[in-house]
């Protein structure tokens, strides 16, 4: 039986192998499974040739440890292909995103991106958004209690403040927090709960990508599924 790293594993190299041949600047998710795809790259001579653009600190930091040369999104015109994980991936190749707390600088990375690629294991399929998670919600920390009152007004959902294993709250590379909201069900329309939640001022960006991934290798067994937008 195939392990789930094993799977993260496939599923990366599978990633790699389609890396188009012209491309010169790639873009780095952030999560588990894009570390495994940095480990792939670092046994790969496309790495030599390549420069990437990373979402995070945690994928900086692994992308520096493989010797890979990194470079700022604002000193490239165009980034030609980025590869990504998700927490839950839905029929219509909806994500869920910003378990790790990267959630808007993943989004402004795939909408920056000519191609959005997602690598993940087969545990992430899900028939609608939030069946398995809460919703993240990157809010200012100037009245972060108001707009969670707001955001629960909304959506009808309860926003919990992220913590670290201190108990203090978590902080992501931009300097916010992350609020979880518990969804009273899955999402029927991700996209109406997204317009929704980015209307409340405070509201930084929200882990519900619509639209934006091209395709999705997921890896199960031995074998990689192919979604398609």
């Amino acid at each position: 039986m195939t392990t789930v790293e094993e799977e993260k594993a496939l599923a990366a190299r599978y990633a790699l192998e389609r890396i188009p041949s012209d491309a010169r600047i790639v873009g780095l998710g952030s999560g588990s499974t894009v570390e495994a795809f940095v480990r792939e790259l670092k046994r790969s001579d496309l790495s030599k040739r390549l420069r990437f653009v990373p979402s995070s600190s945690q994928i900086e930091e692994a992308a520096l440890q493989a010797g890979l040369e990194l470079v700022d999104i604002d000193h490239v015109e165009t980034v030609d292909i980025t590869v990504d994980g998700a927490d839950e991936i839905d029929p219509n190749l909806n994500l869920l995103k910003g378990g790790g707390g990267a959630l808007t600088r993943e989004k402004v990375l795939a909408v920056n991106s000519d191609v959005y690629v997602i690598i993940a294991d087969h545990r992430k399929l899900v028939r609608s958004l939030c069946s398995n998670h809460a919703l993240p919600v990157e809010v200012l920390r100037y009245g972060r209690t108001h707009v969670a009152r707001l955001i629960a007004e909304a959506v009808n959902g309860i926003p919990e403040l992220r913590l670290t294993r201190f108990g203090i709250p978590f902080t992501t590379d931009n300097g916010n927090y992350v609020l979880d909201v518990t969804m009273p069900e899955p999402l029927e329309d991700p996209e109406a709960t997204l317009t929704q939640l980015k209307l409340i001022p405070g509201v930084v960006e929200v882990g519900l990508f619509v639209g934006l991934a091209d395709e999705a290798y997921v890896a199960e067994g031995g074998e990689v599924r192919v979604i398609s937008s």
